[in-house]
């Protein structure tokens, strides 16, 4: 399959809001590219700035995580990317109803609209750049939020005593579940 085709095909996929089926892909053929994406979600080859958008909701379209690995993965190859901290960058946020009832959505840069839950966990962790909120996207790979957006996402948080702790914590509710971020006050932590 010509690229320009494959382009095509992938294009179709992405506007159709369905993903190609990466995970059911192994290529027999397996190189590099350089393609680059730094914390912040931005996307370089050879150095220069990847500026179609729709280029990068294609590409990101066929991204995979083997590992500590990141692919572009295709039926006939898989070629390793370069990805700084995580591939998904979060730069909006939308709520929707109060308390235990709220739904918080994420909107990335490439497109993807995620709505915290069981599914799309929100965690703080430390990838070595010291304590970030992530959120999985798809296929064990998470995006980062922006500092915007998690200021955003503190103006709904509260305190609750979840059913695995004694503790209370700070956290937001989405989805019916408590994604806890922090712990109170007074607990030691």
């Amino acid at each position: 399959m010509c690229s320009e085709t494959l382009f095509a095909s992938l294009s179709e996929y992405v506007s159709t809001k369905s993903l190609p089926p990466v995970e059911k892909w192994h290529p027999q053929t397996t190189s590099t590219i350089d393609i680059h994406i730094d914390r912040s979600g931005n996307w370089s080859h050879e150095g220069g700035a990847i500026s179609r958008i729709s280029m990068i909701r294609v590409f990101s379209s066929i991204l995979r995580r083997d590992g500590p690995k990141y692919y572009l993965v295709t039926p006939e190859v898989k070629l390793e990317i370069q990805v700084e901290d995580v591939p998904f960058f979060v730069s909006n946020i939308e709520t929707s109803g109060e308390g235990e009832d709220r739904q918080v959505a994420f909107v990335t840069k490439t497109g993807d609209y995620l709505t915290l839950d069981k599914n799309h966990n929100l965690s703080i962790e430390d990838h070595g750049f010291g304590a970030k909120p992530y959120i999985i996207v798809r296929q064990k790979m998470q995006a980062l939020l922006s500092r915007a957006v998690y200021y955003q996402m503190a103006e709904y948080c509260s305190m609750h005593t979840d059913d695995n702790r004694r503790d209370p914590g700070l956290g937001i509710w989405s989805s019916g579940t408590f994604f806890r971020l922090a712990d109170g006050p007074g607990t030691g932590v």
